[in-house]
């Protein structure tokens, strides 16, 4: 059965090819894996393409051919993710190192991967004999008997040394490492991610604080102009060169922008309370310095922009998904392996006595080895491999409709910047066009040959065209930030750049 040309089930190549081969094949499979699977990030994530389906791979990757090329070959170090540098604003550099300082985000997401590391110690522990010692010492007093005054009195003292070592004939103790120390490597990307994440969410509500800033400026301008606008129509009405309509129509066009004016201070003060727990701290006072003296940034050129397989080690979050879906696939061997039979191997050592002072009048040794092998579990084993070969199916179509959305949310940047430029080159024109509008009514109004609705109308419109480029800068530095970040952050120079209007 199958879905979308992609099997629905699909079993782990380990376990099919232990199912296969039977226990033989089981123990010549082990030796193999314990040379061929390192646990290398970047050897891990080299294979990540061969999971998705090749109706996919040749739609979403047209230009891509070969996937040896590495994330390092082509952009920056992995540890470099500062995409925000391209700005070239010290404002926001460091409002970035705030936030990562003294935030409380990423160390939320740094003790999972804590978590994840002290698991792979656990994990490869089984590596390692066990060796436990234990003692101790008993007394017994016996009373009654044919002679009721008479009692014994017994002492026993033992010292034990236990040593127990489980071999590893079929893989499953290497298996079960191998699954916790992909689980290390998953968690490391996901602190990636999360600080991919969290400088789009601080670089947004910034932009958004400057937008509304830069809001409030030109709405406290245009409230000063129609007020001086105003005030010269009063003082002309009253001097009956006037007519009091003219003077109505500039008091609701005052009002209706004096309504804009705590809009937008609200909109800020709301993007100020973000961007300070965003930073970790509590007062707003606290960011101030990030914001005060800032403007927006100018638009670096377009990245290079193109969905490849190279995206695929880009992206933490793909990489983390892919790593999981290696980890459930080991837990999905040890379920199988831990059916087949185990061995242990003991080594005890015990010294015992009546008397504290002959302590090793009595001496035990004893070695055993242990073959055990599971008959009768009501389903238990099998029903467990069957769950966790279900969790790395899921696993496996989860990573590939990541790629799909990956590959989506890079396309809708590009295509995104192609259209919010040819919008913000428009109102651009537009607003030259509005000035000279408002000019020509001005003049025709002085004489005599429109009336004044004529002026307001095109005053407005100017106003309302200044706000809307406003926003509409906003949205394409956002734009271009969510394009950063859906290429991985990273700044990479061998994919074709995508032509927009603002680059031609």
């Amino acid at each position: 059965m199958s879905m979308k040309g992609f099997p629905v089930k699909v079993r782990s190549m380990e376990s099919s090819v232990l199912r296969r081969c039977g226990c033989c094949g089981v123990a010549i499979l082990a030796v193999l894996t314990l040379s061929s699977c390192g646990m290398n990030r970047a050897e891990s994530l080299v294979r990540s393409s061969d999971v998705i389906p090749e109706h996919i791979k040749s739609g979403a990757f047209p230009d891509s051919s070969v996937m040896g090329e590495l994330a390092g070959e082509v952009c920056k170090s992995e540890d470099d993710i500062l995409w925000w540098d391209d700005f070239s604003d010290q404002s926001l550099t460091s409002l970035m190192k705030t936030a990562f300082v003294s935030g409380y985000e990423l160390p939320q997401v740094a003790m999972r991967l804590r978590q994840a590391e002290a698991q792979a110690q656990i994990a490869s522990s089984r590596f390692w004999p066990q060796l436990s010692l234990s003692s101790s010492a008993a007394g017994q007093k016996t009373e009654g008997g044919a002679r009721p005054t008479a009692f014994n009195v017994d002492e026993y003292y033992t010292a034990q040394g236990n040593l127990s070592y489980e071999v590893d004939i079929f893989g499953k103790v290497k298996a079960g490492a191998d699954a916790a120390d992909y689980g290390v490597l998953a968690a490391e990307l996901d602190l990636d991610a999360a600080r991919l994440t969290l400088s789009g969410r601080i670089y947004d509500t910034w932009i958004d604080v400057l937008e509304s800033k830069k809001i409030v400026e030109v709405v406290q301008d245009q409230i000063a102009t129609s007020r001086v606008l105003l005030e010269l129509t009063e003082a002309r009405y009253r001097r009956g060169t006037r007519q009091a309509l003219d003077v109505l129509e500039l008091q609701r066009q005052l009002a209706a922008l004096e309504v804009l004016l705590p809009q937008a201070e609200e909109r800020k003060a709301l993007s100020l309370n973000s961007l300070v727990v965003l930073t970790g701290n509590a007062e707003v006072g606290a960011v101030k310095d990030f914001y005060e003296t800032s403007t927006f940034p100018e638009l670096p050129p377009l990245p290079a922009a193109g969905a490849s397989l190279e995206l695929l080690n880009l992206r933490p979050d793909l990489g983390s998904t892919f790593l999981q879906l290696r980890a459930s696939e080991r837990r999905a061997d040890v379920a199988f392996l831990d059916r087949l039979p185990s061995l242990t191997l003991a080594l005890s050592y015990e010294l015992a006595a009546m008397d504290i002072h002959n302590f090793a009048e009595t001496v035990v040794r004893q070695i055993s080895a242990a073959l055990v092998l599971p008959v009768v579990d009501g389903g238990r084993r099998a029903a467990e491999q069957d769950r966790q070969e279900a969790i790395a199916d899921e696993l496996r179509n989860r990573y590939i409709q990541s790629v799909l959305v990956a590959v989506r949310e890079v396309n809708d940047g590009v295509v995104a910047e192609h259209f919010i430029s040819q919008s913000l080159n428009t109102l651009k024109r537009q607003e030259e066009i509005a000035r000279r509008a408002l000019a020509e009514a001005s003049r025709r109004y002085e004489n005599g040959l429109v009336d004044y609705l004529r002026v307001v109308t095109a005053l407005q419109t100017v106003q309302q065209v200044e706000r809307t480029v406003v926003s509409e800068q906003a949205r394409l530095l956002k734009n271009r930030g969510r394009l950063y970040r859906a290429l991985g952050g990273r700044r990479c120079e061998s994919a074709v750049p995508v032509e927009t209007e603002e680059g031609k």
